[in-house]
């Protein structure tokens, strides 16, 4: 499964993959909640999608040479601002966005240099 997921560490495969696995969970979502289906069934169905979306952003970020702990964005979804409420048990805040920002890190950076001693060269 690993190496399943470090195939998708360069960008352009990233992209694809990430935009795909978005696409789905925005889709299980949209789903489950206008048909009226129990929270536990959108959970279910897009935890796999969700964990494969995370393991890809940790190899794209470690082949950027960026740190992983931009993870921490997408595993603690904070709640605060503004909020949409559908008419069942679907409730978005506009803070939940941040979670896209590992992902829009593995969009945009390239493959960074690292320095002599393996770390990654910030300035």
């Amino acid at each position: 499964m690993r190496d399943f997921l470090k195939s998708y560490a360069r960008q352009s495969p990233y992209r694809l993959a990430s935009l795909t696995l978005v696409v789905l969970l925005g889709l299980d979502l949209a789903a489950v909640a206008t048909l009226g289906g129990p929270e536990w069934l959108a959970f279910l169905l897009g935890l796999p999608i969700y964990i494969g979306l995370v393991g890809m952003t940790y190899h794209r970020l470690r082949d950027a040479n960026l740190s992983a702990n931009w993870l921490v964005l997408m595993i603690i979804s904070p709640t605060f601002g503004p909020k949409w409420e559908s008419s069942g048990w679907l409730v978005l805040y506009a803070s939940n966005l941040l979670l896209l920002v590992p992902i829009a890190l593995g969009w945009l950076v390239g493959k960074m240099p690292a320095n002599s001693d393996g770390a990654p060269n910030v300035r």
